[in-house]
């Protein structure tokens, strides 16, 4: 019980699902009885318009009001209900001509997705100006129904008000508590994963299953990071509980870490298999107690062993973060910081889906940081998808009424449907397939269940809440069981309203395959957003935050006096990162559905950039603020960041081997084992084998800048310089200028001289550096001297037969 209950949490972070499915489920079952209630209180003559009316608007509530505040979900709660009521209206006006309502049904949709540009709120509007249009269509309402439908309306929201606000509203700080226990469950997971592994060192699915269960961890630590800007008042104990989370992931990789160089040895895994799987069954106590004991016969094992021990730490640290217990503590330590500030925005609780990257793609093109790839790329998003809704309905209404005349709409719901939370050609195609499947599926176990319940309320309405229940429960695993669940509940309903037939839902299959198939070939042929677009954009933003974390770096290691966190730093990587595989999921399977393993490993680099920099913003903090040294090594990378994310991506090899010259020198000669720099070093590697992989580095291996090095006032902070290579024969080449790390990079001639000469306003005088024989690439850091310290001849006198 202990094990389904963790794979419970783990795969419902906060139980965000699990408690959103039960909220619509007692919505829609009480707002059935409170407006059947109200229908025979006031005697009117029929009560099924009411209750469908109470169902939908409890069901687009639950769906919809995501609002932190109560207030704001108050405040979402009554524009739907505007919005509803607007929606019902126009197709009342229209009603009576059916091609003008036909037409209107298609420029409502597309306002839908219109407004959708507004924010969530107006995204729920939109879907409920949708719904209520669709509901009037449906039920051929006349303007004699109005004062009841007026009625229902209100007594439906009324009512859902009542539950959101009162009876059962979100208690942020049981969210929060909940998705730290997820966190706890994933990584129990993710070391359970590797135990596993360590069993089959040579599988590579369990390799998979490992690298799968580390993004779920990261998963549930974004979730988190969200709910701390909701749940958490003090911007102290929020920026420890994320640091302390963030521990928590590098703890949990290096575990792994550990255990892949494990895998490498005959038999290595056995000191810590069983460590290993205390730990995946959350056995803490235990394991912290084996780790204290445990001895290992080589140095692999006593890091895996140590790896865990760690792990055990600081599963302590991030519990007492949580519970307040560092807040403090972690602000005094660290002094000022920026405003704390979420790295995501969650969206009902769940994190955002890929329109947040492909947003940012059209914000580039109109801010000139990228170039357009069409005249498409200027539009955004809403309007993009309102120009393809448009058609796609349009279709879906004129070929649907081919099939049907009454059941059109059918098709009609499968195109705007498909759009819906989509971004991405690929996922639009993935949606529409999603649904066709999960309604052919259900019509399968439509037709014997209702032969089974046989029409009768009693049994009709719980099996339509249970499957209100499962398909919200579901929707996030997979959109075809949602779907799937759908179908059982309008079997039911349709056997409730005495008009199911198999013929009909044939007819329902027959119109979602028509309707799906025009949606994926719209999202595909009309002003499109393909998939590789928006992974090349997500990598774009990735680069992007890569190259804020490293120049925050460089900030703190030397400037003190600006505020900068580089936790959020790390944490907003890490959505790049989410961002990255998001958009990158349609892309992972082939049309056969077998996993695209290049796909993968790329995702994995990724992965491995963000663990670097994850360690790096963890190295630097430790380090007090403005005493670090790297070498400008943090500035320097973040330049070939920025670099790679432009729109010409290629780099001389030289550049990128010059950045790892100048770290590996400042390893050399800077503190031992100087942690900021050996993290500098890994990420280096990291990044330069993926700009490899991605052909971003140069072809030629001749254009070598030669030597590199530092110029440093006599205060030893970075020097502004020029820097003349002048040969044996006193030949001068042609004179560089140090750039804001005081680096220079410039050619070599053994036995040489390099002649430094200060710039304007430096207190300093020039000097010259003789070139070592051996053509060594990184030379030791050149001091100016002070102006004053030179020596003076005085009177002034010549010097004939001087070389110049």
């Amino acid at each position: 019980m202990r094990e389904w209950w963790h794979r419970l949490v783990a795969s419902d972070p906060g139980l965000v699902r699990l408690t959103s499915a039960g909220r619509a489920t007692v919505g829609v079952g009480s707002a059935l009885l409170v407006e059947l209630a109200v229908v025979r209180l006031l005697g009117l003559p029929s009560a099924l318009v009411p209750m469908m009316l109470g169902g939908v608007i409890a069901m687009m509530a639950a769906f919809g009001v995501s609002d932190p505040t109560r207030a704001g979900r108050a405040a979402t709660l009554g524009v739907m209900s505007l919005f509803l009521l607007g929606g019902m209206g126009t197709a009342l006006l229209v009603d009576r001509v059916r091609v003008l309502s036909l037409v209107t049904f298609v420029l409502v949709m597309m306002l839908a997705v219109v407004i959708r540009r507004f924010g969530p709120r107006y995204f729920i509007g939109g879907m409920v100006t949708f719904m209520g249009y669709f509901f009037a269509l449906f039920l051929g309402l006349r303007p004699e129904q109005v004062p009841g439908i007026l009625l229902a309306v209100a007594v439906g929201f009324a009512w859902a008000t009542f539950l959101s606000l009162v009876v059962l509203p979100v208690r942020h700080d049981r969210v929060l508590r909940r998705t730290v226990r997820a966190f706890s469950a994933r990584v129990q997971r993710a070391v359970a994963a590797t135990g596993e592994m360590l069993d089959a060192p040579g599988d590579e699915r369990r390799r998979d299953r490992v690298h799968d269960r580390l993004v779920a961890v990261t998963e549930a630590a974004l979730m988190l990071d969200g709910q701390l800007g909701i749940a958490v008042a003090a911007d102290a104990h929020a920026r420890a509980v994320r640091h302390a989370v963030i521990d928590g992931e590098l703890a949990t990789r290096a575990v792994v870490d550990a255990a892949h160089r494990l895998a490498e040895r005959p038999g290595g895994g056995t000191e810590v298999r069983d460590l290993l799987g205390l730990v995946g069954a959350g056995r803490w106590e235990e394991a912290r107690a084996a780790a204290d004991g445990a001895r290992a016969t080589h140095a692999d094992g006593e890091a895996a062993v140590a790896a865990v021990g760690a792990l055990v730490a600081v599963r302590d640290a991030w519990s007492a973060a949580v519970a307040g217990e560092r807040g403090t503590a972690e602000s005094a330590e660290t002094g000022d910081f920026p405003e704390f500030a979420p790295a995501v925005e969650l969206f009902g609780g769940f994190l955002p889906g890929s329109g947040v990257t492909v947003m940012a793609m059209r914000d580039a093109v109109v801010d000139g940081s990228a170039s357009p790839r069409s005249w498409a790329s200027h539009l955004a998003l809403p309007t993009r998808q309102a120009l393809q809704v448009g058609l796609a309905t349009a279709l879906a209404v004129a070929l649907g009424d081919v099939v049907s005349g009454q059941r059109w709409y059918w098709a009609v719901l499968a195109a705007f449907l498909a759009f819906t939370g989509t971004a991405t050609a690929a996922e639009t195609v993935r949606k529409a397939g999603h649904r066709i499947v999960g309604t052919m599926v259900g019509l399968v176990g439509a037709i014997p269940l209702v032969a089974l319940t046989g029409g009768s309320p009693a049994v009709a309405v719980p099996v339509m809440l249970l499957s209100v229940f499962l398909g919200f429960y579901l929707f996030k695993v997979s959109y075809a069981l949602m779907i799937f669940f759908i179908t059982l509940l309008v079997g039911e309903l349709y056997a409730l309203l005495g008009s199911f037939t198999p013929s009909l839902m044939l007819l329902r299959l027959g119109e979602t395959v028509l309707g799906g198939v025009i949606g994926a070939a719209v999202a595909f042929l009309v002003v499109p957003t393909h998939a590789r677009d928006a992974v090349s954009g997500a990598r774009r933003v990735l680069l992007e935050r890569l190259t804020t974390l490293l120049d925050d770096v460089d900030v703190w290691l030397r400037r003190p006096d600006m505020a900068v966190d580089l936790g959020a730093d790390a944490r907003s990587l890490d959505a790049a990162v989410h961002q990255m595989l998001t958009v990158t999921d349609p892309l992972t399977r082939t049309l056969l559905v077998v996993p695209d393993r290049d796909t993968r490993r790329r995702m994995t680099g990724w992965t491995t950039v963000a663990y670097h920099a994850a360690r790096l913003a963890r190295a630097a903090r430790a380090v007090p603020r403005g005493r670090g040294s790297d070498g400008g090594g943090a500035h320097r990378l973040a330049r070939l960041a920025e670099r790679w994310g432009a729109e010409d991506p290629r780099t001389p090899r030289a550049a990128t081997r010059a950045v790892g010259d100048l770290l590996a020198h400042a390893d050399r000669t800077g503190r031992p084992g100087d942690p900021v720099v050996r993290e500098l070093l890994s990420l280096h590697e990291a990044v330069t084998a993926l700009a490899d992989a991605r052909g971003f580095l140069g072809d030629r291996a001749d254009d070598d800048p030669g030597v590199r090095g530092r110029v440093l006032d006599a205060d030893l902070a970075p020097a502004s310089a020029t820097v003349t290579l002048v040969d044996r024969d006193g030949t001068g080449g042609t004179p560089v200028a140090t750039d804001a790390d005081g680096v220079y990079a410039t050619g070599t001639t053994p036995g040489g001289q390099l002649v430094v000469v200060p710039g304007r306003g430096l207190d300093a005088g020039p000097t010259a550096l003789r070139l070592p024989r051996d053509g060594a690439a990184v030379l030791p850091d050149v001091v100016l001297p002070r102006r004053r310290e030179l020596p003076r001849a005085a009177p002034p006198h010549r010097v004939p037969a001087a070389v110049v």
